[in-house]
Parts: C-alpha cells; structure tokens; sequence
C-alpha cells in the first residue's frame, strides 16, 4: 500500500512537468539526492547525457550517505544546496522551474504525499 501511493504522487507530480521543453528551453534543473545509492553512477551519467546546467540539492541522508565530491565532480552543479538552506526556500523555488529525483525513496515520497515537509527535499517536491 505505501509503495502504490509513493507511485500515486510520483505519477502526479511528473504529469505537472514537460521536462523536454524545459530542456529545449535551456533551464537549470534542480537535482535533488536522497540517501540510496543504487544505481548512482548509472544516474549520474544519464543526468549528464541531458546535456542541461544543474544545481543540486542533498538531504541530510544523502550527505552522508552518497559519494557528495563525486557527484559534484561529475555534475558540475551552478549551486549546491544541503539541509540547512531549508531557510531559503523562496529563493530556491523561485530559480528552479523543475526537479529531477534520480533517487526518490518511498519514503521521501510517502512524506509528500502525506503532506510532511520536515525536511529539505520533501518541501522542494
């Protein structure tokens, strides 16, 4: 049941996007990285084949969890955002016209399905 409402909110939130145009555009995404590190380089090396600027965004987890010099290395990111810089929140959204969760846990999108924002990347969603 939580992993069919994690899809239920996945499914919505990237109905809301045209990431195609938003490439063809030439905007910066917002990259958001939770804790898993399945399949990391295989996702960093899809998100640079988009051939798009990024900027990045680590939950506390995945600060500790993730190879963060690597990605950043790998990504060349405009700017990096951890935990503390929930409290520019109105700057962030207002940079960033999409997101792009390459690692999303069920439980970051149980979180923002049930309306818990306790932390950075739930409130970015």
């Amino acid at each position: 049941m939580p992993k069919q409402i994690a899809l239920n909110v996945l499914e919505g939130i990237t109905r809301k996007v045209d990431i195609q145009r938003a490439l063809e555009a030439g905007e910066v995404a917002l990259v958001v990285f939770t804790g898993p590190k399945v399949k990391l380089k295989e996702k960093v090396e899809e998100l640079k084949g988009l051939n798009t600027m990024f900027s990045l965004a680590f939950s506390f987890m995945a600060s500790k969890m993730l190879d963060v010099d690597y990605i950043v290395n790998e990504l060349k990111p405009i700017d990096i955002y951890k935990e503390e810089d929930i409290f520019q929140l109105e700057n962030i959204f207002n940079k960033y016209p999409y997101i792009i969760g390459p690692n999303i846990t069920v439980n970051t999108l149980s979180k923002v399905a049930l309306g818990v924002i306790d932390s950075l990347v739930p409130v970015l969603i």
